[in-house]
């Protein structure tokens, strides 16, 4: 596999913004509508859901991760790291057909 790009990481978001994000809270919170961001590491990107009410910030919460040399999508353990892939913290790829099924509003949904 090789290196994620900005521009993959971007449609990824684009993609999760559209058909996860966008319809859960235009349909239950329309004046709490959250934007997804990248925050780019070395060997992370981390998935900022920023919240808003009213369109002013009202807080931040890390979404997920994603790994730049795999496109591995990862369920965070905090703040600062992704859950090591050891403690099955792999959900998707980003480049998989059915990435989104393991995906909701809130993150990585849980292995069942």
């Amino acid at each position: 596999m090789s290196q994620v790009t900005v521009e993959e990481l971007n449609q990824w978001i684009e993609t999760l913004m559209e058909k996860v994000v966008r319809p859960y809270f235009q349909a239950h919170f329309p004046r709490q509508m959250p934007k997804l961001s990248a925050e780019i590491g070395r060997k992370y990107a981390r998935i900022v859901d920023t919240r808003y009410f009213d369109g002013v910030p009202n807080g931040q919460s890390v979404h997920h991760f994603v790994d730049l040399t795999t496109g591995n999508v990862h369920k965070p353990a905090g703040w600062k790291a992704p859950l090591s892939a050891k403690k099955r913290g792999v959900r998707t790829n980003i480049r998989a057909n059915d990435a989104l099924e393991h995906m909701d509003v809130h993150g990585c949904r849980y292995l069942r």
